[in-house]
């Protein structure tokens, strides 16, 4: 699930080759050796393409944060969500410096 995620997050930094087989492999639910036979490459080849296109997605995660990001401010808007419905304003308030907390920092780790 965590390597579908950064698909969706990453996959169009990926060349098209690896795009096309981690979509295949992750999405489409075929085997190392279905695609193989897809695409005319050996089943070693697959499984290579699939690890190090794994790597590189997880080292656009490590570099860049943004399903980290995607995940804590999701997090904030169901609190924000809560304390709004519920009219509990210092939660609102609480909520809302967090969000700019994590924003903060975001900006400060992209300079």
């Amino acid at each position: 699930m965590q390597l579908c995620t950064l698909l969706d997050f990453y996959g169009c930094l990926l060349n098209s080759r690896q795009k096309d087989i981690m979509k295949l492999f992750y999405y489409e639910d075929f085997s190392l050796a279905e695609i193989s036979a897809l695409k005319g490459i050996s089943r070693q080849a697959v499984n290579s393409t699939v690890h190090r296109a794994a790597e590189k997605l997880r080292e656009f995660e490590r570099a860049l944060k943004l399903v980290e990001f995607f995940a804590s401010t999701r997090n904030l808007r169901l609190s924000l969500e809560t304390a709004i419905h519920n009219r509990v304003w210092e939660d609102v308030e609480s909520v809302l410096t967090d969000w700019h907390n994590i924003e903060r920092v975001q900006v400060l780790e992209q300079e």
